[in-house]
This record gives C-alpha cells, sequence and structure tokens, in this order.
C-alpha cells in the first residue's frame, strides 16, 4: 500500500544492502486468507512483505537467497544483486 520504506541492512555498513518493505492494505471481510487476529487491537494483522538487496559484487544478475514467513503474515525475501554495492 503506497510508497514502501527503505532502510539499510547494516546502518554502520550502508555497502551492505538495502530493504524494501511492503505494507498490504487492509483485508477486506470476504478474503478467505485473512491474517490471524491481533490481541491487543481486535483486528487482523497486516500482511507485509520486505525485500532484502544483499550487495554481492560477484553477482552477475539478481538471485533469491531465500523466503520465510517470519511471522504470522510478514514475510522476507532476501535477493544477492551487485546493484545494491557502492562503487
Amino acid at each position: 500500500m503506497g510508497t514502501p520504506t527503505f532502510a539499510p541492512l547494516d546502518a554502520a555498513n550502508l555497502g551492505a544492502g538495502v530493504q524494501l518493505t511492503y505494507i498490504s492494505t487492509p483485508a477486506s471481510p470476504s478474503d478467505p486468507f485473512v491474517c490471524p487476529f491481533n490481541p491487543a487491537t481486535g483486528m487482523p494483522f497486516t500482511r507485509s512483505i520486505n525485500l532484502q538487496l544483499v550487495c554481492d559484487p560477484a553477482a552477475v544478475s539478481t538471485f533469491v537467497v531465500g523466503v520465510a514467513e517470519v511471522s504470522a503474515c510478514n514475510y522476507t525475501a532476501t535477493f544477492n544483486t551487485s546493484a545494491t554495492c557502492l562503487p
């Protein structure tokens, strides 16, 4: 939903890569794949995905290293790419 947020993977090493975080719109009541309910709010958790673009100077093209569901409806996909390496 909207513009993703950007953050360095390692604030002490800006050449390590970047993380983009996308947050979904709230689920509709008819969504068959709604996230579990957050007991603190009584509403479903918001679905989000983190794209971690890790600096790999040897990468000829961007490739997936791994994908994981970190917590309920929060996913992380890690990619190696030379595009995030500082010159």
